[in-house]
This record gives structure tokens, C-alpha cells and sequence, in this order.
């Protein structure tokens, strides 16, 4: 049964009566395998405006509370989705400048960024600490602070490790860096123009290219090519590699595999220009100066593919008019379907309708998916085992001291293993063989000189690679 929503005038916030689940692969009008409506809001009932377009979601640390971020051609709507089938329409941050119907936002911390397409719009910049105090539904809130450095920018990057922020596409340009560490004050700390970038991921590499470990990559999805990009010195940027393919239209976005062995990415035009399927392409970036195109996988739909992220071994990809796709990253690397729910059901058409973007982020596993004409959140099904379940081997690794001298102590639940580590080029300098548990072990490190390591926890059975982290070595 379609559910019923009301408008409760006092608050002016909309709630949802009750789930709707997905029995006999439809969630009320919504075709799906997988994932149950949880709620729905339509753009008019988050403030309208020309189209929706990007969302992010922000999770209180405290209280554990979550709202979902939702961008409007006229500003950024915020909705609660503590209780996913009773969420809030809490505020509205208006746009600063012009409609547009571009308009991205990110999150460091508890400050939400926002940038758009429109001219002197800049970068907005809202304390989000305060979402937990409105007690008059939907708040109208006023920018925390504005950046003027760029007029206009088609998306924002943000590292959450390293504290900076990546402005794409600023005033028809690449890369715009800025430091994020003092929130309300960026400041510029470097640039790549040689090609206009229309999105990017930056992440802290930790995959099996050890060149590269520890160092910032950035890869940027500007059309005709995906740039890798070592972004250690923000003031001189070193382009590593270039993923060109003679067949693409226009490479738009991706992201890397949570071990930083394959990027999954998405060409916005091949469908329209090449008469293509949806297509989710995929590169072995093991090599960061050698990523090879191994491949990619069709949907079986015409959809246009937008924005695709990846989490807990699977792809969340929006596809248009096909509505959020849903795929399991298997141990080659490969993609095999999972599950979907569609948000536009009239057909698959490849037209730019539909949904534009979605959060799995959120710790209660809520999905939020933005719709050109609304918001979805969605969550797996109770039967879908997999979606719920933490990720295995999710113990982490800590070294104290780092940088060491003499020894360093392990901390981290790792059980019948091997300690390697490897330098720089890879060569085997010290091994540990069958430590029963790593917790609390003091390593001797006296023999190692100084410089980069890496240690690797390693499966004393099965030789798997659990997980690696950089060791610093400074007498």
C-alpha cells in the first residue's frame, strides 16, 4: 500500500505512516529487488525549486543522530533521519547567489561545504552542531562563513584524513585546493589547470602500490580521461598516470575499492552518443603509474549512469532513470547485481530524469538517494543478509610510537599471523613469523635505518593480507 504522508502545519515537516517493504519486487509504484522504502519526500515538500540534484549525510557523534543533506536548484534542504520512517524537515540553507540547478555539498567534521554552478556563489560554509537545536520546523539558517576565493564550482572533494578540500570544474578550471584544517577559514594551497576536472575521489593510498603508500591521491574524472594525481605537495601536483579509453564519451565520476586495488567509474554520454548500455567500468589501479582498463559491467537498462560510491565491498550506483543500483565487488575484482531499488518508474529511457545521487554512509545502513523531483531513504531488506553485516576483519591497527626508534608497540587483535616489513621498494626486511596475538607486542626495530616502512599483518595459514600501515623509522 503507497504511503500516506502528512503535512503537519505546525511544524511544517513531513512524516511517513510506515515502511513500505519490497514484496513481489515492488515497493508501492517503485519497482526494487532488495531494499524497502523507508520514506519519501518530494521536492515542493523540501522547498521546492527547479530540480533536486546532490546529497551528503552528517551523523552527530554524540548523539549518534543523522540528517541527510539534500541540494535544491534554490539552496540545501536538512532532513532527520533518526527515525528513517518519521524523518524531519529541519532547515534550509538558502543559495548563495542565483538558481542553479548544479549545486554539490560535503562534510568535514560538523561543517557542511556547498558549492554551485552559479556565478559568485562561492563556497558556503555551515556549522552543523547547530541542526541539533531547531525547535521550529524548517529552520531558515544563515552560512557560518563564505570563501570568495572562486566564483562558481561544479563540485567539491573532500579528505576527511588529510583535512583538505578539492573544488572542481572552479571558474572552468581543475583542481582548487584548499586547507579545511581551521574550517571557516580555508586558505589556497594549490592548483592543477592543465585539465578541467568535472569531478574526483582524493583518498590516503593504502593499496599494494608501496611507491605510493601513505602518500594523498587524488583521481580526477575530467571527460575525455581519469588523471591519478600524487597530491603530497599540494604546490607541485604530480600527475602519476592517465586512464584514457578511445571509445569513451565522457568519463564523469568513480570511486576506488575500499583496498585501493580497482577504480569503478562511469561515462555519462556513452549511452546517449554510443547507443550503450548502463555500464559500470572498471580499471586495476595496483600499479598507480600503470592502471589498466580490465573491463566493465552492463545493467541490461539504457539509463544514463551519474554518481556511483563505494562501501562495505559494494558499488551504490545512481543510474538516472533506473533509479539506485546496488553491486557486489567480488575478489577479482569484478561486479555482480545485488539488489536496486528504482526511483523513476516510468521506463529507463536514457534521459537525464530520475535520480542523481545517493549516501550509504550512514551507520544505521539508511541509504539516502536524491531524485530531480525529491528524496528517497531506503534500507535493505531484513532478508538481505550482507548489507547489515560489519565488514570482516574491521580490527584495526595501531603503532605507538610513529615515527619509532628502538621498538614499536602493536595494538590490534590480530591472531596467528606473520609481521612483515617491506621497505619503500618492496624488498623483505624484517620478519616476524606465527605471533599468536599482536595486542600489546613491542617490536624490535633497532636494525632497521631511518626512513618509510611498511608493516603488513599477514594469515600465517592462508598468507592473506590483513592489513598494512606506514612505519616511520627516525633515530
Amino acid at each position: 500500500m503507497k504511503s500516506t504522508f502528512f503535512l503537519i502545519v505546525s511544524l511544517l515537516s513531513v512524516s511517513v505512516s510506515a515502511q513500505t517493504p519490497c514484496n513481489n519486487g515492488l515497493a508501492d509504484i517503485y519497482p526494487c529487488s532488495g531494499f524497502d522504502l523507508q520514506s519519501h519526500f518530494t521536492l515542493e515538500e523540501l522547498g521546492g525549486g527547479v530540480k533536486g540534484n546532490d546529497c551528503w549525510g552528517w551523523t552527530d557523534e554524540n548523539s549518534e543522530r543523522e540528517f541527510i543533506l539534500y541540494c535544491r536548484s534554490t539552496g540545501l534542504s536538512f532532513v532527520e533521519i533518526t527515525d528513517p520512517i518519521n524523518p524531519v524537515f529541519t532547515a534550509i540553507l538558502p543559495a548563495s547567489g542565483l538558481e542553479n540547478t548544479w549545486r554539490d555539498v560535503k562534510v568535514l567534521g560538523n561543517y557542511a561545504f556547498v558549492v554551485s554552478m552559479a556565478s559568485d556563489h562561492g563556497l558556503q560554509i555551515i556549522e552543523l552542531t547547530q541542526l541539533l537545536n531547531v525547535s521550529t520546523f524548517p529552520a531558515l539558517l544563515d552560512e557560518t562563513a563564505h570563501y570568495s576565493g572562486f566564483s562558481y564550482a561544479h563540485n567539491f572533494v573532500i579528505n576527511e584524513q588529510t583535512h583538505y578540500g578539492y573544488a572542481v570544474d572552479t571558474d572552468g578550471g581543475g583542481l582548487f585546493i584548499l586547507d579545511l584544517e581551521y574550517p571557516t577559514t580555508p586558505v589556497l594551497v594549490g592548483s592543477y589547470d592543465a585539465a578541467t576536472t568535472h569531478d574526483a575521489q582524493s583518498v590516503v593510498y593504502h593499496g599494494p602500490d608501496l611507491d605510493y603508500f601513505g602518500s594523498e591521491i587524488v583521481f580526477c574524472f575530467n571527460g575525455d580521461n581519469v588523471l591519478i594525481i600524487n597530491a603530497d605537495d599540494k604546490s607541485d601536483l604530480e600527475v602519476l598516470s592517465e586512464i584514457t579509453d578511445s571509445t569513451s564519451w565522457y568519463i564523469h565520476q568513480g570511486s576506488v575499492s575500499e583496498d585501493h586495488r580497482m577504480l569503478y567509474y562511469n561515462d555519462e554520454q556513452d549511452e546517449i552518443y554510443g547507443g550503450l548500455n548502463t555500464r559500470t567500468y572498471m580499471a586495476d589501479i595496483t600499479d598507480l603509474n600503470n592502471p589498466i582498463i580490465v573491463g566493465y559491467y552492463d545493467y541490461g537498462t539504457e539509463s544514463i549512469d551519474h554518481n556511483l560510491y563505494v562501501h562495505n565491498e559494494k558499488v551504490y550506483a545512481s543510474n538516472n532513470s533506473s533509479g539506485l543500483r546496488v553491486s557486489n565487488i567480488l575478489e577479482n575484482g569484478a561486479i555482480e547485481p545485488y539488489g536496486f531499488f528504482d526511483t523513476y518508474p516510468l521506463d529507463d529511457a536514457p534521459n537525464f530524469v530520475g535520480t542523481w545521487s545517493n549516501y550509504p554512509f550512514f551507520p544505521s545502513k539508511n541509504i539516502a538517494v536524491s531524485n530531480r523531483d525529491g528524496l528517497f531513504i531506503l534500507r535493505a531488506s531484513e532478508h538481505y543478509i550482507g548489507i547489515n553485516e560489519p565488514i570482516s576483519n574491521s580490527v584495526t591497527l595501531g603503532l605507538s610510537p610513529n615515527p619509532a626508534t628502538s621498538s614499536v608497540l602493536l595494538t590490534g587483535e590480530f591472531t596467528k599471523c606473520d609481521i612483515i616489513i617491506l621497505d619503500m621498494k618492496g624488498r623483505e626486511i624484517l620478519r616476524v613469523n606465527s605471533v599468536l596475538n599482536t595486542n600489546g607486542l613491542n617490536l624490535d626495530v633497532n636494525a632497521l635505518i631511518d626512513g618509510a616502512y611498511c608493516l603488513s599483518i599477514v594469515d600465517s595459514k592462508t598468507g592473506v593480507v590483513k592489513t598494512t600501515e606506514r612505519l616511520i623509522i627516525s633515530n
